[in-house]
């Protein structure tokens, strides 16, 4: 992959400033203070439509999926977002909600960017050890 230019490091920081606009960094806290149950039947229980946590789970969800769409399409480079966020931390919280939802939407690919990103993450971290 090529090294990230000042283009990549202005939408990181245009990201950055998007997430905290939208009150991100609250639900992000929320997110990682909060026990989050993996089975999408427990987190349909604890965190039903309208609760807060729902709420939260929901925006966290939105945001890493609009990143996840600039990945896969190569408008990020992976370098960069892999060494700016945990992705895989973020999927393992919020993945009983999405694994939830997409059954009961019927919509295999729901929050599938996050997923692969999550995946990808993975992938990068074993060849990328400091």
């Amino acid at each position: 992959m090529a090294a990230p230019t000042p283009q990549d490091a202005q939408l990181v920081v245009q990201l950055a400033q998007l997430a905290a606009a939208q009150g991100l960094n609250e639900a992000t806290d929320w997110l990682f203070a909060n026990e989050m149950p993996t089975a999408p039947e427990a987190f349909r229980e604890r965190y039903p439509a309208g609760s807060e946590g729902h709420r939260h789970v929901t925006a966290v969800l939105n945001y890493m999926e609009t990143i996840g769409a600039l990945w896969k399409h190569g408008l990020l480079n992976e370098d960069l977002l892999f060494d700016w966020l945990w992705i895989t931390g973020v999927w393992e919280r919020v993945k009983g909600m999405a694994l939830a939802q997409r059954q009961e939407f019927g919509a295999a690919h729901l929050w599938e960017h996050l997923e692969a990103m999550a995946q990808a993450q993975e992938r990068w971290d074993q060849t990328h050890q400091e």
